[in-house]
């Protein structure tokens, strides 16, 4: 189980933190289109990384949606964005 990581998202020091950080071959597994390579990316997100919720909302709010960042891939995020896109123009 995860340690989850209790800075802020509003400083970048959570990027340090990250399970990704040094991991060997990490840019082609982390931003590769094989499902394989997506599916491993996400296991290591979402199972051993601290600050897997910083890094999603960091993504997020950069619009950043190539690859797998914070445990969610490129169609996961977009997805994302989206209901948060129209969820503000139609609020309950």
């Amino acid at each position: 189980m995860r340690e989850k990581y209790t800075g802020s998202n509003n400083d970048e020091a959570w990027q340090d933190k990250g399970a990704c950080l040094g991991l060997a071959g990490a840019g082609k597994l982390f931003f590769s289109e094989n499902n394989g390579d997506i599916n491993r990316a996400k296991e290591i997100c979402n199972t051993a990384c601290p600050v897997q919720e910083d890094c999603l909302e960091w993504a997020l709010a950069e619009r950043i949606v190539d690859g797998v960042l914070g445990g969610t891939s490129a169609r996961e995020s977009k997805k994302i964005l989206k209901i948060r896109r129209q969820s503000k123009q139609n609020p309950s």
